[in-house]
Protein backbone atom coordinates (compact mmCIF):
# COMPACT_ATOMS: atom_id res chain seq x y z
CA UNK A 1 0.00 0.00 0.00
CA UNK A 2 1.20 3.30 -1.02
CA UNK A 3 1.82 6.04 1.77
CA UNK A 4 1.17 9.67 0.81
CA UNK A 5 3.65 11.98 0.09
CA UNK A 6 3.67 14.66 2.72
CA UNK A 7 5.96 17.80 1.56
CA UNK A 8 6.58 20.72 4.22
CA UNK A 9 6.66 24.01 2.40
CA UNK A 10 8.62 25.05 4.84
CA UNK A 11 11.52 22.76 4.37
CA UNK A 12 11.40 22.25 0.87
CA UNK A 13 12.16 26.61 0.78
CA UNK A 14 14.94 25.69 3.15
CA UNK A 15 16.49 22.85 1.07
CA UNK A 16 16.16 25.12 -2.15
CA UNK A 17 17.75 28.30 -0.50
CA UNK A 18 20.65 25.97 0.90
CA UNK A 19 21.45 24.72 -2.61
CA UNK A 20 24.79 26.44 -3.63
CA UNK A 21 26.03 26.65 -7.53
CA UNK A 22 29.06 25.57 -8.37
CA UNK A 23 31.54 26.54 -10.98
CA UNK A 24 35.08 25.70 -12.54
CA UNK A 25 37.18 28.70 -13.73
CA UNK A 26 40.89 28.55 -15.31
CA UNK A 27 43.12 31.40 -15.58
CA UNK A 28 46.69 31.54 -16.60
CA UNK A 29 49.11 33.00 -14.90
CA UNK A 30 48.64 37.36 -14.14
CA UNK A 31 45.39 37.40 -15.31
CA UNK A 32 42.16 38.91 -13.72
CA UNK A 33 39.16 37.08 -13.50
CA UNK A 34 35.99 37.48 -12.25
CA UNK A 35 34.51 34.71 -9.93
CA UNK A 36 30.43 34.81 -10.15
CA UNK A 37 27.91 34.65 -7.40
CA UNK A 38 24.84 35.65 -7.13
CA UNK A 39 22.45 36.61 -4.10
CA UNK A 40 19.26 35.00 -3.98
CA UNK A 41 18.03 38.80 -3.21
CA UNK A 42 19.44 42.15 -3.85
CA UNK A 43 17.07 44.01 -1.52
CA UNK A 44 18.84 44.55 1.29
CA UNK A 45 22.58 42.72 1.06
CA UNK A 46 24.43 44.20 4.21
CA UNK A 47 27.63 41.68 4.32
CA UNK A 48 29.36 40.18 1.06
CA UNK A 49 32.47 37.19 1.69
CA UNK A 50 34.43 35.53 0.00
CA UNK A 51 36.52 33.14 1.80
CA UNK A 52 38.95 29.91 0.89
CA UNK A 53 38.16 26.97 3.59
CA UNK A 54 41.70 26.91 4.48
CA UNK A 55 42.26 30.76 5.62
CA UNK A 56 40.18 29.44 8.68
CA UNK A 57 39.00 32.78 10.29
CA UNK A 58 41.24 34.70 7.68
CA UNK A 59 38.88 35.62 4.38
CA UNK A 60 39.58 36.45 1.05
CA UNK A 61 37.22 39.56 0.34
CA UNK A 62 34.53 41.36 3.17
CA UNK A 63 32.31 44.04 1.89
CA UNK A 64 30.05 45.60 4.63
CA UNK A 65 27.90 48.68 5.01
CA UNK A 66 28.93 49.56 1.02
CA UNK A 67 32.76 49.38 1.66
CA UNK A 68 35.18 46.46 1.67
CA UNK A 69 36.59 45.78 5.37
CA UNK A 70 40.68 45.28 5.35
CA UNK A 71 40.94 43.39 8.67
CA UNK A 72 41.31 39.80 8.68
CA UNK A 73 41.88 39.75 5.14
CA UNK A 74 44.43 37.66 4.37
CA UNK A 75 47.31 39.34 2.82
CA UNK A 76 47.90 37.56 -0.09
CA UNK A 77 44.57 39.03 -1.66
CA UNK A 78 45.39 42.86 0.02
CA UNK A 79 45.34 44.99 -3.09
CA UNK A 80 44.24 42.49 -5.45
CA UNK A 81 40.38 41.91 -5.13
CA UNK A 82 36.76 43.82 -5.20
CA UNK A 83 33.52 43.58 -6.21
CA UNK A 84 32.84 43.35 -9.71
CA UNK A 85 29.79 45.95 -8.97
CA UNK A 86 29.66 47.51 -5.70
CA UNK A 87 26.05 48.96 -6.38
CA UNK A 88 25.35 44.99 -6.34
CA UNK A 89 22.64 45.43 -9.47
CA UNK A 90 20.54 42.20 -9.31
CA UNK A 91 22.66 40.82 -6.63
CA UNK A 92 25.72 40.44 -8.59
CA UNK A 93 27.99 40.10 -5.87
CA UNK A 94 30.62 38.76 -8.16
CA UNK A 95 34.69 38.94 -7.16
CA UNK A 96 37.30 40.74 -9.46
CA UNK A 97 40.68 38.72 -8.31
CA UNK A 98 43.58 40.17 -10.05
CA UNK A 99 46.84 39.15 -11.23
CA UNK A 100 46.33 35.43 -10.33
CA UNK A 101 49.37 33.24 -9.12
CA UNK A 102 49.37 28.86 -8.96
CA UNK A 103 49.38 29.89 -5.22
CA UNK A 104 45.58 31.32 -6.35
CA UNK A 105 44.57 27.69 -7.50
CA UNK A 106 41.64 26.10 -4.98
CA UNK A 107 38.01 26.64 -3.96
CA UNK A 108 36.46 30.14 -3.35
CA UNK A 109 33.10 30.42 -1.40
CA UNK A 110 30.44 33.11 -1.34
CA UNK A 111 28.43 34.23 1.57
CA UNK A 112 26.12 36.87 1.68
CA UNK A 113 23.76 37.98 4.85
CA UNK A 114 21.04 40.34 3.94
CA UNK A 115 20.63 41.85 7.16
CA UNK A 116 18.03 39.14 9.11
CA UNK A 117 20.69 38.70 11.83
CA UNK A 118 23.68 39.59 13.21
CA UNK A 119 25.78 36.72 11.98
CA UNK A 120 28.51 38.52 10.49
CA UNK A 121 29.87 39.30 14.25
CA UNK A 122 32.65 37.03 13.74
CA UNK A 123 35.30 37.01 11.43
CA UNK A 124 33.25 34.34 8.99
CA UNK A 125 29.36 34.70 8.03
CA UNK A 126 27.88 31.91 9.88
CA UNK A 127 25.79 31.61 6.26
CA UNK A 128 25.06 28.80 3.51
CA UNK A 129 27.43 29.23 0.58
CA UNK A 130 25.53 30.81 -2.63
CA UNK A 131 28.67 29.99 -4.67
CA UNK A 132 31.38 27.28 -4.76
CA UNK A 133 34.31 27.93 -7.09
CA UNK A 134 37.27 26.25 -7.99
CA UNK A 135 39.69 28.03 -9.42
CA UNK A 136 42.80 26.63 -11.72
CA UNK A 137 45.53 28.91 -12.37
CA UNK A 138 48.03 27.58 -15.07
CA UNK A 139 49.56 28.37 -17.94
CA UNK A 140 48.23 27.76 -21.09
CA UNK A 141 48.34 24.06 -22.75
CA UNK A 142 49.26 23.33 -19.31
CA UNK A 143 47.25 20.88 -17.42
CA UNK A 144 47.62 17.17 -15.93
CA UNK A 145 46.31 15.95 -18.47
CA UNK A 146 49.62 17.39 -20.50
CA UNK A 147 52.00 16.02 -17.77
CA UNK A 148 50.21 12.23 -18.37
CA UNK A 149 50.96 12.45 -22.31
CA UNK A 150 54.38 13.85 -21.97
CA UNK A 151 55.16 10.54 -19.30
CA UNK A 152 53.11 8.13 -21.85
CA UNK A 153 55.14 9.32 -24.61
CA UNK A 154 58.69 8.67 -22.61
CA UNK A 155 57.42 5.67 -21.12
CA UNK A 156 56.73 4.63 -24.33
CA UNK A 157 60.02 5.50 -26.30
CA UNK A 158 62.47 3.98 -23.52
CA UNK A 159 60.76 1.01 -23.50
CA UNK A 160 60.30 0.24 -27.60
CA UNK A 161 64.33 -0.26 -27.45
CA UNK A 162 64.31 -3.03 -25.21
CA UNK A 163 65.70 -6.48 -26.38
CA UNK A 164 63.70 -9.30 -24.54
CA UNK A 165 67.35 -11.60 -25.20
CA UNK A 166 65.60 -14.79 -22.57
CA UNK A 167 65.00 -16.62 -25.12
Amino acid sequence: MLERLHLDPFNLCSVFFSLSVLVNKTAEPGATVILPCRAPSSTNIIVVEWSRPELGTEYVFMFRDRRSVPENQHPSFQNRVDLNDRQMKDGDVSMILKNVTSNDTGKYECRVDEGRTNRWKRANLNTESISIIYLDVHQSGESWCSYFLVVAVTVNYLTSDVVDETL
